[in-house]
């Protein structure tokens, strides 16, 4: 068949952009969803996702801050926020309902492609921060924070293992 989401997976100096290249950035409305949930995959689970998507492994020390559920016409996005004392680590995972890309600035840092469950996932320097971007289906996720290359991998490599 035809991949509809003709995935394409881009980077420059300053922006790396996954998704469809013939559409338009667009922002998301704060209609968080008041639900509280005790795990990334709960939310998931509450709207109907059944595919691997959120880590099970998460770095000792980081406490589950909360997860946010937007859903607009376009897209459903869910965020999980963890915490340890200064540091932050942010998970999320959209389902696009229209193919809408997204652009995240980087710094001038090398990709690194990591494999996976058979996915692949970019990894690269965000300024301070260490992040992982992928695609699975037709959902864009990413985790983000300031971790080691080690600790996001083995957050990468305990998706599969749910």
């Amino acid at each position: 068949g035809i991949d509809i989401w003709d995935i394409i997976a881009t980077w420059t100096q300053e922006t790396f952009q996954l998704g469809n290249t013939d559409q338009n950035e667009s922002n998301i409305p704060d209609t968080d969803d008041k639900r509280r949930y005790a795990t990334l995959q709960e939310a998931l689970e509450h709207k109907s996702i059944t595919t691997p998507l959120a880590p099970n492994w998460i770095p000792e020390g980081y406490n589950l801050v909360d997860i946010r559920v937007d859903e607009t016409p376009m897209q459903l996005v869910f965020v999980a926020f963890y915490q340890c004392k200064d540091c932050k680590i942010k998970i999320q995972v959209k389902l696009y309902l229209d193919s809408d890309p997204q652009q995240i600035e980087q710094s001038d840092s090398l990709v690194e492609t990591y494999e996976s469950g058979g996915i692949t996932y970019y990894i690269f320097s965000d300024y301070n921060q260490l992040r992982a971007v992928w695609i699975r289906e037709n959902y864009e996720c990413y985790i983000s924070g300031e971790l080691t290359t080690e600790e996001i991998k083995a957050m990468i490599d305990s998706i599969e293992k749910g």
